[in-house]
Protein backbone atom coordinates (compact mmCIF):
# COMPACT_ATOMS: atom_id res chain seq x y z
CA UNK A 1 0.00 0.00 0.00
CA UNK A 2 1.23 3.53 -0.96
CA UNK A 3 1.70 5.87 1.76
CA UNK A 4 1.82 8.91 -0.35
CA UNK A 5 0.12 12.60 1.16
CA UNK A 6 -1.59 14.80 -1.11
CA UNK A 7 -1.37 16.94 2.15
CA UNK A 8 1.12 19.22 3.44
CA UNK A 9 2.07 18.45 6.97
CA UNK A 10 1.53 20.87 10.10
CA UNK A 11 4.15 21.64 12.56
CA UNK A 12 2.10 19.46 15.48
CA UNK A 13 2.64 15.88 16.44
CA UNK A 14 -0.21 14.05 16.98
CA UNK A 15 -0.52 12.38 20.21
CA UNK A 16 -2.25 9.10 19.30
CA UNK A 17 -3.51 7.25 22.84
CA UNK A 18 -4.94 3.88 22.69
CA UNK A 19 -4.86 2.71 19.02
CA UNK A 20 -7.55 0.11 18.68
CA UNK A 21 -7.19 -1.52 14.89
CA UNK A 22 -10.48 -3.46 13.40
CA UNK A 23 -10.26 -7.10 12.82
CA UNK A 24 -10.84 -6.51 8.91
CA UNK A 25 -7.63 -3.64 8.78
CA UNK A 26 -5.93 -6.40 10.75
CA UNK A 27 -6.54 -8.85 8.15
CA UNK A 28 -6.16 -7.08 5.21
CA UNK A 29 -2.92 -5.30 5.89
CA UNK A 30 0.67 -5.91 7.06
CA UNK A 31 1.77 -5.24 10.55
CA UNK A 32 4.40 -3.25 8.56
CA UNK A 33 1.54 -1.61 6.87
CA UNK A 34 -0.40 -0.52 9.61
CA UNK A 35 2.65 1.28 11.30
CA UNK A 36 3.85 3.28 8.66
CA UNK A 37 0.14 4.38 8.30
CA UNK A 38 0.28 5.22 12.33
CA UNK A 39 3.47 6.97 11.55
CA UNK A 40 2.09 9.06 9.15
CA UNK A 41 -0.77 10.22 11.19
CA UNK A 42 1.04 10.58 14.12
CA UNK A 43 3.68 12.93 12.06
CA UNK A 44 0.39 14.98 10.45
CA UNK A 45 0.77 13.75 7.23
CA UNK A 46 -2.97 13.33 6.37
CA UNK A 47 -2.67 11.30 3.66
CA UNK A 48 -5.31 11.80 0.76
CA UNK A 49 -7.77 14.30 2.02
CA UNK A 50 -8.46 17.62 0.78
CA UNK A 51 -10.64 20.62 1.18
CA UNK A 52 -12.64 21.03 4.24
CA UNK A 53 -11.46 17.73 5.77
CA UNK A 54 -7.70 18.91 5.61
CA UNK A 55 -8.55 22.12 7.05
CA UNK A 56 -10.27 20.95 9.93
CA UNK A 57 -7.28 19.07 10.73
CA UNK A 58 -4.83 21.21 10.14
CA UNK A 59 -7.37 23.32 12.92
CA UNK A 60 -7.47 20.46 15.68
CA UNK A 61 -4.25 19.32 15.41
CA UNK A 62 -3.85 22.72 17.00
CA UNK A 63 -6.69 23.27 18.82
CA UNK A 64 -7.89 19.88 19.68
CA UNK A 65 -10.66 17.48 18.34
CA UNK A 66 -10.69 14.89 15.73
CA UNK A 67 -8.30 14.15 13.26
CA UNK A 68 -9.31 11.97 10.24
CA UNK A 69 -6.30 10.90 7.53
CA UNK A 70 -7.29 8.31 4.31
CA UNK A 71 -4.76 6.40 2.63
CA UNK A 72 -4.55 3.96 -0.41
CA UNK A 73 -6.99 3.29 -2.65
CA UNK A 74 -11.11 3.03 -2.02
CA UNK A 75 -10.63 -0.53 -3.00
CA UNK A 76 -7.52 -0.93 -0.28
CA UNK A 77 -7.10 1.72 1.59
CA UNK A 78 -7.23 2.73 5.23
CA UNK A 79 -9.07 5.76 7.52
CA UNK A 80 -7.54 6.48 10.66
CA UNK A 81 -9.46 8.67 13.42
CA UNK A 82 -8.39 10.40 16.48
CA UNK A 83 -10.36 11.55 18.96
CA UNK A 84 -10.15 11.84 23.08
CA UNK A 85 -6.97 10.47 23.08
CA UNK A 86 -7.65 6.97 21.13
CA UNK A 87 -7.27 6.31 17.80
CA UNK A 88 -9.06 4.01 15.68
CA UNK A 89 -7.70 2.30 12.22
CA UNK A 90 -10.54 1.22 9.82
CA UNK A 91 -10.83 -0.39 6.26
CA UNK A 92 -12.27 2.06 4.17
CA UNK A 93 -15.03 -0.32 3.64
CA UNK A 94 -16.02 0.02 7.03
CA UNK A 95 -15.90 3.53 7.54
Amino acid sequence: MTTLSTSPKSEVLVELGQIVISTEASKQFTLAELFEVLRCHGSCDWGTIHGQELDWNDFAAKWGGELLSRYGTYDRGLVVITDNNITNVYTNNEY
